[in-house]
């Protein structure tokens, strides 16, 4: 008979459940807000409002408590710093449960239970990492502007032809109207490789091989 035992046993024996109910709490402190099923939130209240409280005291012994019960010296501290003082004007209720529905498959009972006192958590929006993003890539916009300007210059330097060549530009122009004045013409190149016949053969390249070609009457 299981007199004066109030837990439930949730199809887990002693070790089993007194681990579920260790990673539940770690979970909730972590995220503040967790989802599953309504009798396992029930049960893992009972400790998380134990933790809160011993959490509240702060003293030495409550907080070897609290790290016997979790096992994680990191996760005590934040809780003993960040969500003890925001329950100090409560006598009781933490943490709150709200049934969201039933699990599909196994229709089993679901409620989300999350604390009471919750610390504010400021997440970046997608505008807020853009304006930062736009404020760390303006001046090498600006610096991108101003290479063109050097650029442009260089090419301008490049366009306009040196002393040197304009020199020789001005001694190749007399020679070439000297040589329009007297007239003389450039000389195309031969066309090589093509075969010209001769006047005596009327009949063209093959005249002299018409004969081997007539047929036999």
């Amino acid at each position: 008979m299981r007199h004066k035992k109030l837990n439930k046993r949730l199809g887990r024996n002693q070790s089993q459940r007194k681990q579920l109910m260790r990673s539940l709490a770690r979970a909730l402190f972590i995220a503040y807000r967790i989802q599953t099923t309504v009798e396992k939130a029930k049960e893992a209240r009972k400790v998380v409002e134990k933790i809160v409280t011993l959490a509240k005291s702060g003293q030495l012994k409550d907080i070897r408590a609290m790290e016997k019960i979790l096992q994680d010296r990191a996760l005590v501290s934040k809780i003993v710093k960040v969500v003890a003082p925001l329950a100090e004007k409560r006598k009781g209720g933490y943490t709150r449960i709200m049934r969201t529905g039933f699990r599909r498959g196994d229709g089993a009972n679901l409620a989300i239970l999350e604390l009471t006192d919750m610390p504010v958590i400021v997440k970046e929006t997608k505008k807020g990492k853009k304006l930062k993003a736009a404020a760390t890539t303006a001046p090498v916009e600006e610096a991108k502007t101003k290479k063109p300007a050097k650029e442009s210059t260089s090419k301008a330097q490049k366009e306009t032809p040196d002393s040197a060549e304009l020199a020789k530009q001005e001694k190749a122009a007399p020679v070439a109207k000297k040589e329009e004045e007297k007239g003389e013409k450039i000389k195309e190149p031969k066309e090589r490789n093509k075969f010209k016949p001769s006047k005596d053969d009327k009949d063209g390249l093959m005249g002299k091989f018409k004969g081997f070609f007539k047929k036999d009457k």
